[in-house]
C-alpha cells in the first residue's frame, strides 16, 4: 500500500538527505552536481576528488566523482587522473587503490 502512495519514495529521498549530510548539504550537492545520490565511497584522488559507487542504481550509472570543493562550478570530466578513468568507464572492477598490479608512487602516477 505505502508504494502506490508513494511513501517509499519519500522514505528514499529522506535517506538520501541524511546520507548527504542533512539539508543544507544535501541542497548544496544538488546546486553543485544537479543530482543528490547516495553510495559507497571508493576512494579519493590526488586532486581531492572522492569516487563513489552504488551497486543499486542501474550499469552505467552506478559510478560517479565528486569533484573537489576547491573546483567550485569549474569541473569537467578531464580534472579526472588516468588510474581513476579506467575505473570510471568500467574498464577494470577495481579502483587504482585496491589494484595489487598497478603500484602507484607517492605523486599519484602509476
Amino acid at each position: 500500500m505505502a508504494r502506490y502512495v508513494g511513501l517509499d519514495k519519500l522514505g528514499k529521498l529522506f535517506g538520501y538527505i541524511r546520507d548527504n549530510g542533512g539539508i543544507r548539504a544535501s541542497l548544496y550537492k544538488l546546486y553543485r552536481m544537479d543530482e543528490m545520490k547516495a553510495g559507497r565511497l571508493v576512494g579519493q584522488d590526488k586532486y581531492g576528488n572522492k569516487y563513489y559507487e552504488d551497486p543499486s542504481q542501474f550499469y552505467g550509472r552506478n559510478r560517479w566523482v565528486e569533484y573537489a570543493p576547491h573546483f567550485n562550478l569549474e569541473y569537467d570530466g578531464s580534472q579526472i587522473p588516468a588510474e581513476w578513468f579506467g575505473w570510471m568507464h568500467y574498464k577494470t572492477d577495481l579502483p587504482p587503490n585496491r589494484d595489487g598490479m598497478r603500484r602507484i608512487n607517492s605523486d599519484g602516477r602509476s
